[in-house]
């Protein structure tokens, strides 16, 4: 307290008083304790004194001032009720005042009621509460009898035909008049005494006056004691009785909905909020291949990470919904089991206050209809290819007889296969020289690195595609790289330069085949039926480009080069059969046929006819034999293959003479002024051990067999037409009588007898027209 020249009798009790009390003296405060103090918010109570008593009061009515207030008490001699003071920092806080009027001043007691304001509030609050929630709340004693209540509680119990004064302070006992209620109620108070957190609940049921039932549900917290009892509980009641009937409702709803789940006949799968499969309906089970008792392991499965679904790319579908929201999906799912399917359907999110809690994914096995949808699609796109195929081959075919060189030719095909957005880069390649590989000679759309990685040999340990449509002469493919076994040793390479499948196709034409066409794929499957008749076409064509370039290079080349060639390696057939025989041949003429081989004609006596016959039907490379004509001298037609003749064609040339006599052929070569004569000579070399170069020189260019002369003109007869009218004359057709019918030429040209007949008459009228028309010139 303050120094001061007013004095206040009892300042030892001031100063010990909780509430706050001041002296006044004329309207300022003379003399404070410290609670008055701290009531107005000041830190010591010198800062208090001085202060004008009017300023730090304010009455909540409004009727008077605190003036006022203070002159009334001044002419009353006290007063007493409730103000608001205001503090330092300008806030008002609740005060009562207990004021006295004395000879040295007026005494002012302060008490701050702002807690006791609160808890009346809180107090009121509660009531409030109590008495408008729909649950009845009561307070037991130890005996279970009933302290207080809310009216809510005794409307309840109204129920139970017991009044509000029944109820008061009557054992709980008492009110639940139902022995299972008793019961009910006895077994929940014992678990919540022997359990924390001491709490419990118990239903009630009373029958109604209008004959229904009505269930309460009661929730409480015990008050225990160490011993094991307890000193009361308060808890609440809370009529459930239509929440029974929703949960009987939603009972037999969810018995009703199970029977349409379990009998479906689409697929339901249930996920919960992280998307894990919780269910999976029978039909669920059915199209993804379950087996019984295998459905739990797809439980627990979060349904993104199925590879199915993520190797699509849609997992992003499966994320938190909003209420109404679906997502609609269709993708195809592969089992763990093997079975593949097809589904389209959607899904809907199911709530829990308002929270996504999963959703229920109803879905329809479309994979019949996507399977018949993919066929179309197929056909389509094979279509489409084919379509876009035959463009290719136009195009190249175009290229191919306006370029002059086979190189240009052969760049000319792999780029546009490369620029094409249905391939992703072709090579070609042709036999190495003096070895039993392919060496890749043009490529497009793909590196040197990977270029040079290539191994593809022409002999039979070769088992890519490349090595079996050299030997074979027919397109070969690796529709699947990545499974394909045959594949296994190139796999990792070709992988990675992301190459899913491989076709190889032979450049050929007339039975010869001059190098090899690979086209890379970067998808799967790239290669139908349809497609390969397509590069089928496209290989003859370049075989047929390639030939005729060669073909040209010879015919209208100024100058040849003229080889004598002698061979001695007793491997080739005629040298060893007449070897063994001592009998001689002489190489009349020779044309290709359709299946690759030769049909070669030999002249020869009648004394080796027979023994040659005999041993040529036992070679495996002679596929027939016929002897022709009569006299001392007969031929034999021979259809056999013959790597000398497909090597000298490859190169474009010709064998325009020929005999095998004493253990050894020698052969007049006519090739094209522009061969590569040592690359020639080591062909022949690396197949036969024995070959000799006897003489070269070069001559001028010789007349095409194919055009005959009659007086000044020229008969221009196709390879077709040479060959079948040559064979006819040599075979005997033309003689009286035939000594072989048109069958028999037809099957020495391994083609049908209309065909022949077609090209002998075409034949026989280009001779006749220009025999007449050489007549009328002389006339």
């Amino acid at each position: 307290m303050s120094e001061s020249s007013v004095t206040m009798d009892g300042g030892e009790v001031a100063a010990a008083s909780m509430d706050g009390v001041g002296m006044i003296s004329g309207a300022e405060y003379a003399a404070v304790n410290d609670a008055l103090a701290g009531v107005h918010g000041y830190e010591t109570t010198q800062e208090l004194v001085g202060q004008a008593w009017d300023a730090l009061y304010s009455p909540g009515n409004g009727d008077v001032t605190a003036g006022e207030l203070l002159t009334r008490v001044r002419d009353d001699g006290e007063w007493r009720g409730r103000v608001f003071g205001h503090r330092r920092n300008g806030d008002r806080v609740p005060v009562e005042l207990s004021m006295r009027a004395t000879d040295d001043g007026v005494i002012c007691i302060v008490r701050d009621v702002t807690e006791r304001r609160e808890r009346k509030r809180e107090l009121e609050r509660y009531e409030t509460i109590l008495e408008t929630v729909d649950d009845g709340v009561y307070v037991l004693d130890e005996d279970l009898r009933v302290e207080t209540a809310n009216d809510r509680f005794f409307e309840m119990l109204s129920h139970f035909g017991i009044s509000r004064e029944e109820v008061r302070n009557t054992h709980l006992h008492a009110v639940i008049q139902r022995e299972e209620n008793r019961a009910s109620l006895e077994d929940a108070i014992h678990e919540a005494i022997d359990t924390e957190p001491h709490t419990g609940s118990f239903e009630l049921s009373a029958q109604l006056p209008d004959g229904e039932t009505a269930v309460y549900e009661s929730r409480f917290r015990l008050d225990p004691e160490p011993q094991g009892e307890h000193r009361g509980c308060i808890g609440i009641l809370r009529d459930i009785t239509e929440r029974k009937e929703r949960e009987r409702d939603l009972r037999a709803a969810r018995r009703f909905n199970e029977e349409l789940v379990e009998n479906a006949p689409f697929s339901m799968v249930r996920i919960d909020e992280e998307f894990r499969i919780t269910y999976v309906n029978p039909r669920t089970e059915e199209v993804t291949g379950l087996p019984d008792g295998k459905e739990s392991e797809a439980l627990g499965v979060d349904i993104r990470e199925l590879p199915s679904v993520a190797e699509t790319g849609e997992a992003h579908l499966f994320t938190p919904l909003k209420d109404g929201e679906i997502i609609e999906f269709e993708f195809p799912f592969k089992s763990l089991y093997g079975r593949e399917v097809y589904f389209t359907g959607r899904g809907v999110p199911l709530m829990s206050d308002g929270k996504f809690d999963g959703a229920v994914l109803m879905s329809v096995d479309i994979s019949e209809r996507r399977q018949h949808e993919k066929d179309l699609e197929r056909q389509r796109d094979e279509l489409d290819t084919l379509n876009r195929i035959n463009e290719l081959l136009l195009a190249v075919s175009r290229d191919l007889f306006e370029s002059p060189m086979h190189e240009d030719i052969e760049e000319t095909v792999c780029t546009r296969l490369a620029n094409s957005d249905l391939y992703q880069s072709a090579w070609i390649g042709k036999p190495e020289v003096g070895g039993e590989r392919l060496v890749p000679d043009v490529y497009a759309g793909i590196d040197d690195e990977a270029i040079e990685s290539i191994t593809i040999t022409t002999d039979t340990t070769g088992q890519n595609p490349g090595s079996r449509a050299f030997r074979t002469g027919t397109t070969q493919t690796s529709q699947a790289v990545d499974t394909d076994p045959l594949f296994e040793p190139w796999r990792e390479a070709t992988l990675d330069h992301d190459v899913r499948s491989v076709a190889a196709v032979p450049l050929t034409y007339d039975g010869s085949t001059y190098g090899l066409l690979v086209v890379y794929a970067s998808r799967p499957f790239a290669f139908s039926q349809r497609e390969q008749r397509g590069f089928e076409m496209l290989g003859e064509a370049i075989g047929y480009a390639i030939n005729a370039k060669r073909t040209r290079q010879l015919l209208f080349a100024e100058k040849v080069v003229e080889l004598e060639v002698r061979l001695s390696d007793a491997n080739e057939f005629f040298v060893r059969t007449d070897t063994r025989l001592g009998c001689q041949l002489s190489l009349e003429s020779y044309v290709s046929t359709r299946s690759g081989s030769w049909l070669l004609y030999f002249s020869t006596n009648d004394s080796d006819v027979d023994r040659l016959v005999g041993a040529a039907e036992n070679e495996s490379v002679i596929d027939t034999v016929r002897t022709i004509g009569n006299g001392e001298e007969l031929v034999l037609a021979i259809t056999a293959e013959s790597a000398l003749l497909d090597t000298i064609a490859a190169l474009g040339g010709t064998v325009s003479d020929g005999s095998i006599a004493d253990g050894r052929g020698d052969f007049v070569v006519q090739v094209p002024q522009s061969t590569d004569i040592s690359e020639f000579v080591e062909q022949l070399q690396s197949m036969y051990s024995g070959t000799e170069i006897l003489a070269k020189r070069e001559n001028e260019r010789p007349v095409d067999p194919s055009d005959r002369v009659i007086g000044d003109g020229f008969v221009n007869l196709t390879d077709r037409q040479r060959q079948a009218l040559e064979a006819a004359y040599r075979s005997g057709y033309f003689e009286w009588p035939r000594e072989n019918a048109a069958d028999d030429v037809a099957e020495l040209l391994e083609i049908s007898r209309p065909t022949f007949q077609a090209h002998l008459r075409k034949a026989e009228n280009e001779l006749f027209a220009a025999f007449f028309t050489e007549l009328e010139h002389a006339g």
